[in-house]
């Protein structure tokens, strides 16, 4: 069986053998893979602006909770977006069931705000797929599968609880139409020194933010302020 778990360095690439890793557990997981000047850049992009207040929405997570998200379509130039397109970024605790993907596409359904798999496949799966709780540390990065099952539960912590997800697609895998997610627009890549270089905390021109009113996938209400 294949190890999932790599450390970042300078020299990190995606080996025949990473590539086998992912391939067998639908995951891998690279720690350290941004160090603290880089994390403290992205946090104050999340703390110092105004694009929580201004762009931010939440979604019930039906336990009389919300998930604050800010989604867009763009990475932009600021902190966040050149982190999107730095050459160390393919794709952050999450539950999962490794191996999942294998198992092809599920059906979704509408459950509080949000969209959840079929409860009862997701039970079956379960059976060959044990849960797995995944633990990661300040810089540490999770690239998985779209079709591996996978979940977070309720932050219970006093503790603030940031993620950012990036999702990639590939350009031949385009949509048939025009919708609520955007379409294929070319990914410049900028080195994993601009990550640190990069003094953009306020600029968001670029990133076209979703609108929670024209999103399908989710019923979101207003961010409380």
């Amino acid at each position: 069986m294949t190890n999932p778990e790599y450390k970042y360095t300078d020299t990190f690439d995606i080996t025949p053998e990473v590539q086998a890793a992912y391939d067998d557990h639908g995951y891998i997981i690279v720690r350290n893979m941004f160090d603290k000047e880089e994390l403290t850049n992205v946090k104050r992009v999340l703390e110092d602006s105004d694009i929580i207040e201004k762009h931010g929405y939440g979604i019930p997570d039906g336990k009389g909770k919300n998930a604050k998200l800010v989604i867009w379509s763009h990475p932009g130039n600021d902190v966040t977006g050149i982190v999107a397109r730095s050459r160390k970024v393919v794709d952050s605790c999450q539950k999962i069931l490794p191996g999942s993907q294998k198992c092809g596409r599920i059906d979704h359904f509408p459950v509080a705000g949000q969209t959840m798999a079929d409860i009862e496949r997701i039970n079956e799966i379960k059976k060959r797929h044990p849960l797995k709780h995944v633990e990661l540390d300040p810089g540490d990065a999770l690239i998985f599968d779209a079709n591996l099952i996978h979940t977070s539960g309720p932050n219970n912590s006093p503790n603030r609880r940031w993620a950012l997800l990036y999702s990639y697609c590939l350009k031949s895998n385009n949509p048939v139409y025009k919708h609520h997610h955007p379409n294929y627009t070319p990914l410049e890549k900028v080195p994993n020194s601009a990550i640190k270089d990069c003094k953009n905390y306020t600029d968001f021109s670029g990133k076209d933010f979703m609108d929670p009113g024209v999103d399908k996938t989710v019923k979101a209400d207003t961010l409380d302020k």
